[in-house]
């Protein structure tokens, strides 16, 4: 499990925390899997040689939260976790803030968690590498594609990539885009809070802020991702 940051004016995570669980199809039954999962005090993370997540470039760790980025121009971090997922069917669950002091209340282009195969490469797509291997969900915080005006940012949105696939920052994502919604999680006084789940291909999100129908719940789609994975927080800025 990772996560990878550049900012311009913006921060992520006053409080970062990832949960990764094990989901059975009927629901029933769940069981939290501690190698994936970054919880306080965040104990040795990315200082120890027994850590399980390494930490790359401006992020940092308290124990009380972690810092990917300073709300400072041109800023890059990534927390990552060294230990493949090979679940089949999985949840993760995602509490952070994002926060700055941005012109309009903008902070940055926005973040992204990732399920893939590649792993500490950052690049163009919210900090973290194109053409990558697996599942990223968006939370864009910038609208890049000037003439639209049927979204409403920030956009939270899903993408699957086999490595061939190209993410449009122009565009923001809408040609390879499997689904998306309106999350207003921006300079919030409280911690947000969502969940990625993935049961028999089915993706889903969710989050008592998505404007979205249903209680908070978005259904992207159907994705196939195989059985292995690590996962990743990404973000990046161009505005200030």
């Amino acid at each position: 499990m990772a996560a990878v940051a550049r900012w311009w004016r913006a921060g992520l995570a006053g409080l970062l925390v990832l949960l990764l669980r094990g989901a059975r199809a009927e629901q029933t039954e769940e069981h939290l899997k501690r190698e994936h999962s970054l919880t306080k005090p965040y104990q040795g993370v990315g200082s120890s040689s027994s850590s399980l997540w390494d930490l790359m470039g401006n992020a940092m760790v308290t124990t009380q939260y972690v810092r990917l980025t300073p709300d400072m121009q041109s800023k890059q971090g990534a927390v990552w976790n060294r230990v493949p997922c090979y679940l089949r069917d999985w949840e993760m669950q995602v509490h952070f803030k994002i926060h700055g002091q941005g012109k309009k209340n903008l902070n940055g282009d926005g973040f992204a968690i990732w399920y893939t195969k590649d792993r500490m490469q950052p690049g163009p797509v919210f900090g973290s590498k194109d053409h990558f291997l697996g599942l990223g969900v968006f939370v864009d915080t910038y609208p890049n594609e000037e003439k639209q005006q049927e979204r409403v940012f920030p956009y939270i949105s899903a993408m699957v990539n086999n490595g061939s696939l190209t993410y449009d920052h122009d565009r923001d994502g809408r040609p390879t885009e499997l689904g998306g919604c309106t999350a207003m999680v921006r300079n919030l006084n409280h911690d947000t809070f969502f969940v990625i789940r993935y049961v028999k291909r089915r993706l889903t999100v969710s989050d008592s802020s998505l404007s979205s129908p249903g209680p908070g719940r978005r259904r992207v789609g159907r994705a196939g991702l195989g059985c292995s994975g690590l996962s990743e927080v990404s973000c990046v800025s161009d505005h200030d």
